[in-house]
């Protein structure tokens, strides 16, 4: 079947086009001012787990297990790094505070309980007008890994640094 363009272009302009620059990230555990200074956000791929199986005859792939990509949020830094902290005080929910204390040492290294340190954070998709069109929401997510932040005398750019959300799934709607 082949598409003519007044078909493709009345579908267009009926349902319109998402735009990659209208999204919103809501994020329970961190502030309003953080959340809007995250300048890109990615929403999560899945994919299908197979397992081969033959019985007789040429072999097949069975599907069995949903995958997961991880989400992930860059983030505008201001001078105090607020945005970090608040990521890094998540993660000591996880891994223990012992990246604040004075020797290092004086607070265990222990793991928290997960229904302590998981929270659900939304990516939002929004039209022309700023009206939600699309939600996924990541059930039990956390900051998995927080990326390193470059210093240079002869950079000029502002700081940013990256989240990668691990969370159990998603949901659509």
């Amino acid at each position: 079947m082949v598409m003519s363009v007044s078909k493709i272009l009345s579908s267009l302009n009926s349902s319109g086009v998402a735009k990659a620059s209208h999204y919103q990230i809501q994020i329970p555990i961190v502030d309003e001012d953080t959340q809007l200074r995250a300048i890109n956000v990615t929403l999560p791929g899945r994919s299908v787990q197979a397992t081969t199986y033959r019985d007789y005859g040429a072999s097949r792939e069975i599907a069995y297990l949903p995958l997961y990509t991880q989400a992930s949020a860059t983030f505008l830094c201001s001078a105090d790094l607020k945005e970090r902290l608040a990521f890094t005080q998540w993660q000591d929910k996880i891994i223990g505070p012992h990246r604040v204390s004075p020797n290092g040492y004086a607070e265990p290294f222990e793991a928290g309980y997960y229904d302590e340190y998981v929270n659900d954070v939304s990516i939002i998709q929004m039209d022309q007008t700023g009206a939600e069109t699309y939600r996924c929401k990541l059930l039990e997510a956390y900051p998995r890994s927080i990326s390193d932040i470059s210093y240079s005398y002869a950079a000029e750019e502002i700081v940013t640094f990256s989240v990668q959300f691990q969370y159990r799934f998603f949901t659509e709607n």
